[in-house]
């Protein structure tokens, strides 16, 4: 486990705990996930690490690595984890929160980090998406 994966995991996870929505394009009619939505400012799970000084709405058109590499957030060792936390947001928050979480909790064994951050958010049995 590293450290800063697991400060990365933790923040994209207590943030989208607490957004209770995915960051879904308004002009896609709800389809296409963004790092920030326009309207409401909603984040996906990358777009959580990105500081508001550093974040530029070209983004939502560029790749995941540029993002990386334009922002600072993480090297690009860490792509392919960001990627798969991303993936979580984009495939699974979209569907339930807690389709979203089984996946996080895969994401943090994949990648060895632990979820104590889900503790402080149990489940409540109502999926809010």
């Amino acid at each position: 486990m590293t450290t800063h994966r697991q400060t990365l995991f933790d923040t994209a996870a207590r943030g989208l705990i607490e957004q209770g929505e995915p960051a879904l394009d308004p002009d896609t009619e709800h389809t296409r996930c963004m790092y920030r939505t326009p309207h409401n400012n909603l984040k996906c799970a990358v777009g959580m690490l990105i500081p508001d000084e550093k974040y530029d709405r070209s983004f939502e058109y560029k790749n995941l690595r540029d993002v990386i590499t334009e922002t600072g957030i993480a090297t690009l060792d860490d792509a392919q984890f960001l990627s798969d936390m991303q993936g979580a947001h984009d495939q699974h928050y979209t569907v339930s929160f807690s389709s979203w979480r089984t996946e996080m909790f895969e994401v943090a064994k994949k990648y060895d980090l632990n979820t104590n951050v889900f503790a402080a958010y149990p489940p409540t049995g109502v999926d809010r998406i």
